[in-house]
């Protein structure tokens, strides 16, 4: 491995690949994943699959490993900040939305707090390629209220178990952290009864998806 790049080096594009090395005795150590974030940080900027501004930069830069350390460090404090402030957000949930709150207060106290609370099953979807369906048009879940009617789904494959309940749940999420492989986050439900008031704020705790 070249110098400072005792983990991970983005070797450049060899043969129409752009090739990332990895050392076989790399220990599991946050300078691990600031290594293999950077790696593949350069990989994506030479590659221009970072957009054109990053590939300039790329083009532009003397000292490629210290391009992507200071990139890699850069993306690892903002999933820190990130993380410090969903933990604030939740505690700030569970202490704010109280049961026996109505819909409507709990919904406005969300809103002046930055928060959005969503439900899934409210999003139309789309159809995406021969045979698959995007929901990329979210916002449409957006603060589902007692007796809203579930819009009709809009492809043919969609395989959700769609089910119209006059006092719909409403979700929180918070994003957890992130480094460029994984993703944590953490979901609050809030549970309705058929009077529109708050029964329970369910936490999902946190779970980690990976590429």
């Amino acid at each position: 491995m070249p110098a400072g790049d005792s983990t991970c080096h983005y070797a450049g594009p060899i043969d129409g690949t752009y090739v990332v090395w990895f050392s076989s005795s790399a220990a599991h150590a946050s300078d691990e994943v600031l290594s293999y974030t950077a790696a593949f940080a350069l990989a994506a900027m030479d590659s221009g699959e970072a957009g054109p501004a990053l590939k300039a930069k790329f083009d532009n830069a003397k000292d490629h490993v210290l391009l992507g350390r200071t990139f890699a460090e850069a993306f690892n404090h903002f999933s820190i900040e990130t993380r410090a402030k969903s933990i604030r957000d939740i505690a700030w949930v569970k202490k704010t939305i109280v049961v026996g709150m109505t819909r409507s207060d709990a919904y406005a106290l969300l809103k002046k707090r930055g928060l959005t609370a969503f439900n899934y099953m409210y999003v139309a979807g789309k159809p995406a390629g021969p045979n698959g369906c995007s929901f990329d048009n979210d916002a449409q879940g957006d603060w589902p209220t007692m007796n809203e009617p579930l819009p009709a789904s809009g492809c043919p494959s969609d395989t959700r178990p769609r089910q119209f309940v006059p006092n719909p749940n409403a979700t929180v999420d918070f994003s957890m952290g992130f480094n460029i492989a994984c993703g944590s986050d953490e979901t609050l439900t809030l549970m309705f009864d058929l009077e529109d008031k708050l029964t329970q704020v369910q936490d999902s705790g946190e779970t980690q998806t990976c590429l």
